[in-house]
């Protein structure tokens, strides 16, 4: 990648997913700063306190389903929250569903950059952020 992120959140209930997306961005130099968050109340509070306490995320590396608030409820929640002189933040859906209705409804959210498989394809991210940044 020509230039690394400054800072990407994995939001995903599993930890031993988490730790391999971290591991794998870490190997790849892709983000400077790396957060992890188990579950989307847990990355919506810390996105409601942003700045604050937490760093702004270039991109967000997000799990559809997970227990105390899910995917969904998690990209319509910021989309409420964020002000017409805020931009929402880059997100990539990355999901073992295999549902259609999911891959249809994530091109609902205009800040959905990608909806990708578990395991992470970093060359599928990487051309998906090319075309997003273009």
């Amino acid at each position: 990648m020509a230039e690394e992120l400054k800072s990407i959140w994995i939001v995903d209930d599993d930890l031993i997913a988490r730790l391999l997306i971290k591991k794998r961005l870490e190997k790849e130099s892709f983000s400077h700063t790396i957060i992890e968050f188990e579950n989307g109340q847990e990355a919506f509070n810390a996105y409601l306190n942003r700045g604050a306490k937490t760093e702004e995320p270039e991109l967000i590396l997000l799990d559809l389903n997970m227990p105390v608030m899910d995917g969904w409820t998690f990209l319509d929640s910021i989309a409420k929250r964020t002000t017409a002189s805020d931009s929402l933040p880059s997100v990539a859906i990355l999901t073992s569903s295999i549902d259609q209705e999911d891959r249809d409804q994530a091109k609902d959210y205009p800040n959905v950059i990608s909806f990708l498989k578990k395991p992470l394809d970093l060359n599928v991210l990487k051309e998906d952020l090319k075309r997003w940044k273009s």
